[in-house]
């Protein structure tokens, strides 16, 4: 029979059945042994109806919304039979499930005896139990800031265990709650808070950004907030891909969704069903579930918390209010800019870009979720964090990683509730200052909290690196939240560090960066700066493009797609426009070969030079991420012989999206010999079995950067530094004899004798 007649048949016999429409009560994906004869599979579904079909006939989507495209489902063999008979391409991934989780627990086991071998927890997933101790176990080692502070008990009886993590009273600051693991399956969402858990917790008194965090902020943090059915995804008979918790419906079925039970949009339109057998099932009510209910009572009690993290797995994205509909909260702008800045913290770590937004743009829309809640009901900012991976299954190496980067995130918003004033430059900060003349950039001071006494906003600097600082107070010309900074100028051998100050009226005193002088912005110091080529990416000086990929060509504009696929949603240099392979929302990347962005010829005749370049590398995802490099190559006879500068290999932490800034001294580049016949290339390829290569190119540019300050290096004039080399030096190397003082150590080799005499004799005179 023709597929397409067959599917017709099989549709109308199963529209044809008594009490089936779109509505229909799924049938119960129970087994007297959870996953026993079941399988994971990979189907591609055509549509919506198909994807309900599939589900009317019990097979079960490991996805919470389920739609037409790839995705994974659990069935047992007569529903991969059929799922076969609808003519469906399917793939079987697992044939053994039980076997397949049985392996999992096996490896994690042995990775769990290897990491407790060199007294590294983060090695191995870890049961609720073990969860709870290592809770114990913090507060009994930090008693001083880390306190009990426990949210009620499951359906089941299990205590739902967290910490505060501060200093002071609690309620006396400003507060934040950071909790996992609502959906049992996501077992490195109980991590990562647990992770955030130990580093606070060790972190306040030894390292200066924690320490002064949490003399700002109380941090809350509870790692299961699901202990049931986290129980269950580990208990014998048990079921790894448990995702509710373990509430008996009466109907065959268990568990209802913690996250879709909250009272904001409760059993709206967006992926809920009051199908008791559904993944995604509402409960009999808002906060039906004593989980949910207990979680509600916690933040009720505690009103100074002011913003909140839900972790998840898996998408790698930043979800923000509102997860139930595409219309932007009040407070939309100041929550999107927090999200970019933990969206860029966690870049910062190991170069894994999580993109920030709406449920609508990055994943899917959801009613009744816990942040939205937290939001809408008591004003805290909430988000869901979806971390790593490409199943629930993520690899235990990708534990330690995932929780280091969204520590950052954690303390990306620890900052934004703890100092009440923004400290912000609207131009950029100075990467460079003058030999001639001071540096000037802006400063803007803004916020509902206390403002800035008079004179109270000052720069601190220091060129010499020896942490002594000299402050000089901010000109404020308007009166307004404007300021002017002035960095002096500098000689070539200095080090610039510089940090901002701001002391408030009540005398609260708050930095930027927080944790100066400990941490502080640095420059370079120049005389002049000469571009040789610059290309922003908004129009074209003559790049080509070549390459056999079937798909995916290099192409120049502004980023279309939305980063959910490891595109770049926007460009390197701020500029607008960039080159990127394709430039289409959706599936836009390399397939069948490599894609070649080639440089016209360039001037690179003169020595000193650097190139510098925004790029952009992601091979993190599809059916087998990490399989492919990004090259970047240079020539210096107009492209007849190639030398590699860089390869962004596989795997490497630069190759999960995000737009990172290179810069290479090009003198010091093996093979490279000044001339006028320069060129440049980009490669992305697509050699692998299934990953995705998404990569952009934007910002390149060519100078030559120059200090001249009139100073000539005269280490024999160690007298004084008057510029001249006389008796007074000759008298300072004997009065040094013998010692290994620098300043008349001339040559520099550890002890003052007869050389550095004749060093000073062979110089007399002006320097």
């Amino acid at each position: 029979m023709h597929k397409n007649l067959l599917l017709i048949t099989l549709l109308a016999a199963w529209i044809g059945t008594p009490g089936s429409n779109c509505l229909a009560e799924a049938v119960p994906h129970v087994h007297h042994h959870p996953l026993a004869n079941d399988n994971i599979l990979s189907i591609v579904v055509d549509d919506d109806q198909l994807v309900r079909v599939l589900m009317d006939e019990g097979l079960r989507p490991l996805a919470c919304r389920p739609g037409p495209g790839v995705g994974h489902w659990l069935a047992n063999d007569s529903q991969l039979a059929f799922a076969r008979r609808l003519g469906m391409p399917v793939e079987v991934l697992v044939d053994d499930v039980p076997a397949h989780v049985e392996a999992e627990r096996r490896a994690n086991e042995e990775a769990k005896s290897e990491g407790a071998a060199r007294g590294d927890w983060y090695t191995a997933y870890h049961t609720f139990e073990e969860i709870h101790a290592r809770l114990d176990g913090l507060i009994a080692m930090y008693p001083d800031h880390v306190h009990a502070a426990d949210a009620g008990a499951s359906l089941e009886g299990r205590d739902i265990r967290g910490v505060r993590i501060g200093t002071g009273e609690a309620g006396s600051k400003p507060a934040l709650l950071f909790n996992g693991c609502q959906h049992a399956r996501e077992w490195v969402a109980t991590m990562v808070p647990t992770y955030a858990a130990d580093e606070l917790a060790a972190g306040y008194g030894s390292d200066a950004r924690i320490t002064a965090l949490l003399q700002l902020v109380d941090v809350y943090i509870i790692p299961v907030v699901n202990p049931d059915g986290y129980y269950y995804t580990y208990a014998s008979g048990g079921d790894r891909f448990w995702r509710k918790n373990r509430r008996n419906n009466g109907t065959g079925c268990y568990g209802v969704d913690l996250n879709r039970n909250w009272g904001v949009d409760w059993n709206g339109s967006e992926s809920t069903s009051e199908n008791t057998c559904s993944d995604i099932y509402v409960g009999s009510g808002p906060f039906s579930e004593p989980e949910s209910a207990a979680m509600r009572d916690f933040i009720l009690a505690r009103p100074n918390i002011v913003g909140h993290i839900d972790f998840h797995s898996y998408a790698e994205v930043i979800l923000q209010p509102w997860a139930y509909t595409n219309v932007l909260p009040p407070d939309h702008d100041e929550i999107d800019a927090l999200g970019e800045d933990m969206s860029q913290a966690i870049l910062g770590v190991h170069g894994t870009y999580y993109p920030h937004g709406g449920g609508d743009d990055l994943l899917y829309l959801a009613s009744g979720v816990f942040p939205d809640w937290t939001y809408g009901e008591t004003g805290a900012f909430g988000y869901t964090i979806e971390l790593r991976g490409t199943s629930f299954e993520l690899p235990a190496s990708q534990i330690r990683p995932t929780c280091e980067e969204n520590l950052e995130a954690v303390l990306a918003m620890m900052e934004w509730a703890g100092v009440p004033l923004d400290i912000e430059f609207p131009d950029g900060l100075p990467t460079n200052i003058h030999t001639q003349d001071g540096t000037t950039f802006s400063v803007r001071i803004s916020g509902d909290g206390d403002p800035p006494a008079t004179g109270g906003v000052t720069l601190n600097w220091s060129y010499d690196g020896s942490g002594n600082f000299n402050e000089g107070v901010l000109e404020n010309p308007g009166g307004g939240n404007d300021y002017i900074a002035e960095l002096p100028s500098g000689d070539c051998d200095d080090t610039p560090a510089f940090y901002i100050e701001v002391e408030t009226i009540s005398g609260g005193v708050f930095r930027e960066p927080a944790t100066a002088p400990d941490d502080t912005f640095t420059a370079g110091v120049i005389t002049s700066i000469t571009t040789t080529f610059e290309d922003d990416g908004q129009t074209d000086p003559g790049w080509t493009v070549s390459g056999d990929a079937t798909d995916g060509q290099w192409s120049r504009g502004v980023p279309a797609g939305g980063g959910d696929r490891g595109d770049p949603p926007n460009d390197g240099d701020g500029s607008g426009a960039c080159w990127l392979t394709d430039n289409v929302d959706g599936n836009s990347d390399v397939d069948g070969g490599s894609t070649i962005l080639t440089s016209p010829q360039l001037d690179a005749g003169q020595a000193g030079l650097t190139l510098s370049y925004w790029r952009w590398f992601s091979n993190n995802f599809g059916a087998g991420p990490d399989e492919d490099s990004f090259l970047v190559d240079f020539s210096n006879n107009n492209g007849v012989t190639w030398y590699q500068l860089e390869v962004v290999a596989p795997d490497a932490p630069d190759s999960s999206g995000g737009w990172y800034n290179v810069s290479h001294d090009l003198d010091g580049i093996p093979g490279f010999v000044p001339g006028t016949e320069f060129r440049l290339r980009f490669t992305a390829e697509d050699l692998g079995q299934g990953s995705v290569v998404e990569a952009g190119i934007d910002g390149v540019l060519i100078e030559a950067i120059t200090c001249d300050d009139g100073n000539v290096d005269c280490p024999e004039d160690c007298a004084g530094n008057d510029g001249i080399v006389n008796v007074n030096d000759l008298l300072a190397v004997i009065a040094a004899w013998g010692s290994s003082d620098a300043a008349c150590d001339i040559n520099d080799d550890g002890v003052v004798d007869v050389n550095d005499l004749l060093m000073i004799i062979g110089a007399w005179g002006d320097c």
